[in-house]
């Protein structure tokens, strides 16, 4: 604990933006969302599979997974999400500044979202809005006769801010009865609380001023990551933490924890060059 007694903390988390005619928007990670694993266990009865019967786990599993994969959850403006998008909303140019504010009204998300392009853009604006539900583990039997008598499934489930764990374990056990599955326990295996660190410090208007110094058509904008840093560990002590990384580029995005995940040599150099500025100015 002695050594997290700083007021500050530059992260990982941000730093990803877009690039556009007038200028390259770079996202700085003020807030995260919440995290919620779970396993959803579902037992049923064992024997031969020559001889199928209604009774099997792993069909179960496999409704549960398709019906929490094409779960839509309410859209949602939180704060951190208002933010990010009156901030993007006159630099981006997929739609009018005026239709993409649209997106602040729950009733219009919908119709705004859907003309957007399909890729990031919509995971991004769809990941800010909802609480979300990916399956990323399922296990079952240890041979092809064998029908199991348990299997299980895992699910990275990711809250906004005010939405607790006991309330996506409860919105995962309505969706999947509504879906008629059946015979399943639902357990939470890891969770952190959303976090969020303020706007208005010295800080962060050093930052944006040094990445001004390095990119004259920059814009900064406050977002809220989907995916969980060690930020919220430190804003739990009280700490400003902030997450960047130099690269405005929303394919960026679509390479984290996939194929070809890496930052180019020219947004390195400019991202070292930036922090160095940064902590020089603000550090004397």
């Amino acid at each position: 604990p002695d050594k997290l007694k700083a007021r500050y903390v530059i992260n990982e988390g941000g730093g990803l933006g877009l690039a556009t005619k007038r200028g390259n928007v770079h996202f700085c990670q003020v807030a995260e969302k919440g995290v919620c694993w779970v396993r959803i266990t579902f037992s049923g009865t064992p024997g031969h599979a020559s001889l199928p019967h209604a009774n099997n786990c792993v069909v179960e599993m496999g409704k549960a997974i398709e019906a929490l994969s094409s779960y839509e959850s309410a859209w949602v403006v939180t704060e951190p999400a208002e933010k990010f998008i009156r901030g993007l909303a006159a630099a981006q140019e997929f739609v009018s500044a005026a239709e993409f504010l649209q997106l602040l009204d729950p009733t219009s998300c919908s119709s705004v979202w859907g003309r957007l392009p399909a890729g990031i853009i919509q995971q991004v604006l769809n990941a800010s809005l909802r609480n979300t539900f990916t399956p990323t583990i399922a296990k079952a039997g240890t041979k092809t006769n064998v029908i199991p008598a348990e299997c299980f499934c895992e699910i990275d489930c990711r809250m906004l801010p005010g939405v607790k764990p006991h309330e996506i374990q409860q919105a995962i056990s309505d969706i999947l009865t509504a879906r008629g599955c059946k015979n399943f326990t639902i357990t939470i295996l890891h969770t952190s609380l959303p976090s969020s660190s303020p706007l208005d410090t010295p800080l962060y208007r050093v930052i944006e001023n040094n990445l001004k110094k390095h990119d004259p058509t920059a814009l900064l904008i406050p977002y809220m990551s989907s995916g969980a840093t060690d930020s919220r560990f430190f804003r739990e002590h009280g700490i400003v933490a902030y997450g960047m990384q130099m690269e405005s580029s929303l394919e960026s995005m679509e390479r984290m924890h996939g194929h070809n995940e890496r930052i180019s040599i020219t947004n390195l150099v400019m991202g070292i060059k930036v922090l160095f500025d940064t902590m020089r100015e603000f550090c004397v």
